[in-house]
């Protein structure tokens, strides 16, 4: 079983209502490895019937987090919050 059915499945005894535009899903690869197109629309995860969207990057916890497992994006957002202070 996946863990997004169990999770499901959690919803629906325990009447939790889980919010699919709260989350994200972010494919990655270990580095090195090539992607052919873009995979972030081969994979689909949906939760209570509501998809759950692809990105590349998200701002988590103050934290860019990037599909490539790079730090660039999360140094240069760090950098220009720095320097805007």
């Amino acid at each position: 079983m996946l863990q997004l059915q169990f999770y499901e499945e959690y919803a629906k005894d325990h009447d939790v209502l889980f919010n699919a535009d709260k989350s994200k899903c972010i494919i990655s690869r270990p580095r090195g490895v090539a992607r052919g197109g873009n995979p972030n629309h081969a994979i689909c995860f949906s939760i209570s019937g509501n998809v759950i969207e692809n990105v590349e990057s998200w701002l988590h916890l103050g934290y860019v987090i990037i599909n490539n497992a790079s730090d660039k994006l999360d140094v240069l957002n760090r950098r220009g919050s720095f320097v805007g202070r």
